[in-house]
């Protein structure tokens, strides 16, 4: 198979095709988002299209949302003219779906929460596109940002077995304290059950892993007492 090449271009809304396979989706707040990027920035990355396929379009690989989009607004529609990078070849259906899955997961990178919290707004970062889960927002919300630290969360979950009473040969496995009025108590559940190896018991080693894991993916908070 040849190897690829990418070489710029201009080409109009009109002319690109979706991919009916494409596993991404955006909402409302999204698409308002992207009006408004556009609006103060203009198009800073261009949308990645194949070759001109039989029926004269060009396949889109990268950009969907843009296209659906700014296709929509009146301001721009069908016939608005941005910048793209079409591929030398046409890539393979395994080759969309790799490509698809690296630019929008695999190759990002993460939010350092620390540099967030000093360096930023809250009111500003929601606005921007951050919902206050992620942020572990409850309610009214203050201008300063405090997430709290793994450690915490890590205390917030588990209790050694010997806090409650258990034989001291099972000193190295954790309770898990589970909160079955938030949505925590699902998501740990569902993470934790193969791990499982008696009611509410697993390994210190497997459970901190996959606690940090969501806890810098921004996916946990701290249950309420």
């Amino acid at each position: 198979m040849d190897k690829l090449h990418w070489d710029n271009s201009k080409l109009k809304l009109s002319e690109l095709k979706a991919w009916e396979l494409n596993p991404r989706q955006i909402k409302a707040k999204g698409a308002e988002l992207l009006i408004e990027s556009i609006q103060e920035f203009g198009q800073i990355h261009p949308l990645v299209v194949g070759p001109k396929e039989e029926d004269a379009l060009y396949p889109v690989y990268d950009g969907h949302q843009r296209k659906q989009v700014w296709s929509l607004n009146e301001q721009y529609g069908q016939d608005y003219e941005v910048d793209v990078r079409i591929a030398s070849r046409p890539l393979t259906v395994e080759e969309r779906r790799k490509l698809t899955i690296l630019l929008h997961r695999g190759t990002n990178g993460e939010w350092d929460w620390d540099m967030l919290a000093n360096t930023f707004e809250i009111p500003d970062l929601l606005s921007w596109g951050f919902e206050e889960r992620e942020l572990h927002i409850t309610g009214e919300f203050n201008t300063e940002f405090t997430r709290p630290t793994f450690e915490t969360v890590i205390e917030s979950f588990v209790k050694p077995e010997g806090d409650r009473g258990k034989s001291e040969k099972n000193e190295n496995w954790f309770y898990i304290e589970f909160y079955e009025s938030d949505e925590e108590y699902n998501l740990l559940h569902s993470m934790l059950e193969p791990f499982l190896l008696s009611q509410h018991q697993v390994k210190p080693e497997f459970f901190y892993n996959l606690i940090k894991e969501a806890y810098e993916n921004g996916n946990l908070a701290v249950p309420e007492d």
